[in-house]
């Protein structure tokens, strides 16, 4: 069992539904490269999911809801696996965004090298 912080599951049984999930997307054409394809293989979307979440529920790809109100009304979730493809694959064709570690905190758009964020001023 890996435990993540928020959810413990057999890390072989992740790696399995993470697989199911990820060749989904490259079957429908939604992963349009092997760096996107790479992620969606190596990050645990389970890791993100509330204490519990079943980890059949965290890798269907479709939203994981992890908090809702009174009403039932969803305020905290994970976005579906078909949607953060397209945001990853749109943050990656905008210009001056050729690498996703641009896109990181502390990183400049044209560099990969870490470097700190201004202060505030």
């Amino acid at each position: 069992m890996a435990e993540t912080g928020t959810t413990s599951v057999d890390a072989n049984e992740a790696r399995q539904l993470r697989d199911a999930m990820t060749d989904k997307l490259v079957r429908l054409g939604s992963v349009t490269s092997g760096r996107i394809e790479a992620a969606f293989r190596t990050v645990p979307r389970h890791a993100f999911a509330r204490p519990g979440t079943p980890p059949e529920e965290c890798y269907h790809g479709d939203i994981v809801r992890n908090k809702k109100d009174a009403d039932g009304v969803t305020l905290s979730s994970i976005s579906g696996a078909w949607l953060q493809v397209r945001m990853i694959a749109l943050l990656a064709s905008a210009p001056g965004h050729g690498s996703w570690r641009s896109a990181r905190p502390g990183t400049t758009p044209r560099s990969s090298q870490r470097s700190p964020v201004p202060a505030a001023t």
